[in-house]
């Protein structure tokens, strides 16, 4: 960083001077933001600083309700993180699951399902096979599938988390009451769309 400046005095100096803009400050605020960007991304485009003021963009995008516009712009950061970070930092994984989070919401939940399902065996490789953000993973990837159309997917998939779940937290913790409330949701699902 130029003069000895941490990526994350960057980050905070930038948001400083956003939340200045936010609170009504002078015009003269919006230019020192402006400027403060520019020189970032000018700098080092693909800075620790950089990648972070651009997530935390993709993260107000979100906030402000528009998820196709999260979701596209987390999803274009995936690659920078995996170059700056590498594909199996936490920071990579949390980004991924974001933009395939936003993708969903935003009406693609075909490509939400795939994009979660792609990350599942990162997940297990990175946090074990029983860890929260691996079962949270496999469950969006099971419910993203089922609102995409496939019923039968999503109930065999929820099967295979009670079965993961009842092994980890037993038969009657509530979190596996509702991993078979959707198991059970999905199936009867499947034998509508099956029937007749």
């Amino acid at each position: 960083m130029p003069g000895g400046v941490s990526a994350e005095q960057e980050v905070q100096r930038f948001h400083a001077l956003w939340d200045a803009v936010a609170e009504g400050f002078p015009e003269s605020s919006v230019a020192s933001a402006e400027q403060e960007r520019t020189r970032v991304f000018d700098e080092a485009p693909n800075s620790i600083a950089a990648l972070k003021i651009r997530r935390d963009a993709a993260r107000w995008r979100a906030d402000a309700g528009d998820a196709a516009g999260a979701a596209a712009a987390f999803t274009e950061l995936v690659p920078d993180y995996v170059r700056a970070f590498g594909a199996d930092h936490r920071s990579t994984l949390k980004l991924w699951h974001d933009a395939a989070r936003w993708r969903a919401a935003a009406g693609d939940v075909a490509g939400a399902a795939a994009a979660f399902t792609e990350m599942v065996p990162d997940y297990v490789r990175v946090f074990g096979a029983d860890h929260r953000r691996t079962r949270d993973v496999r469950n969006h990837a099971a419910n993203c599938r089922g609102r995409a159309g496939d019923a039968a997917g999503a109930a065999a998939a929820f099967t295979e988390l009670v079965a993961d779940y009842v092994r980890v937290f037993g038969a009657d913790h509530r979190s596996t009451l509702s991993i078979r409330n959707r198991a059970a949701h999905w199936h009867g699902e499947a034998r509508k769309r099956a029937a007749p």
